[in-house]
């Protein structure tokens, strides 16, 4: 089963602020992203996925805390039972798969990844599922186009979302 999640106008101002602060500590602190195409409005994606999963873990009352950035790639988004999960964002509705680069995914060791997709037109998000570490690593890497390796791994190959809470607490 999905998890719709509404995306109020209030989560994509706090996302917008966050995304601005994170990218002025980090040319503040002289650090450079690992691609220079990484534009505000992707961080602004991001981050807006990072509040949709939020809302899903507090919903569920889920303990968590959050990854602190200071100025620098993040080393994953939430940390929840000592597991480290990173938040994958799909900016469209027809997007269908977590997709990953590979300098990051071996860079920045995950437990887990969920995916979450937004639907800004009409106003919500879905949680697709996740993948633990050790299934995004036998994922396939392919190029789709901007000269990246990337690690993809389908929607429909996730495991559903209610799971990570069994598995997080192993």
């Amino acid at each position: 089963m999905l998890h719709k999640v509404d995306i109020t106008e209030e989560m994509q101002i706090k996302a917008k602020e966050i995304a601005i602060f994170r990218r002025d500590l980090a040319r503040k602190n002289n650090c450079t992203p690992i691609f220079q195409t990484e534009s505000l409005d992707n961080e602004i994606v991001g981050i807006l996925g990072e509040e949709i999963f939020k809302v899903w873990l507090n919903q569920n009352n889920i303990p968590y805390e959050r990854e602190v950035v200071h100025g620098e790639a993040d080393h994953g988004d939430f940390l929840i039972y000592g597991k480290i999960v990173d938040v994958k964002t799909a900016s469209k509705p027809y997007y269908k798969m977590i997709m990953m680069p590979v300098i990051q995914f071996l860079k920045n060791k995950r437990d887990h990844y969920v995916g979450v997709r937004l639907n800004l037109d009409e106003g919500f998000a879905e949680i697709m599922g996740f993948a633990t570490h050790d299934e995004l690593l036998k994922a396939p890497v392919r190029d789709f186009g901007h000269n990246i390796d990337t690690k993809a791994l389908q929607f429909s190959k996730l495991t559903k979302i209610e799971e990570l809470i069994q598995q997080l607490r192993l």
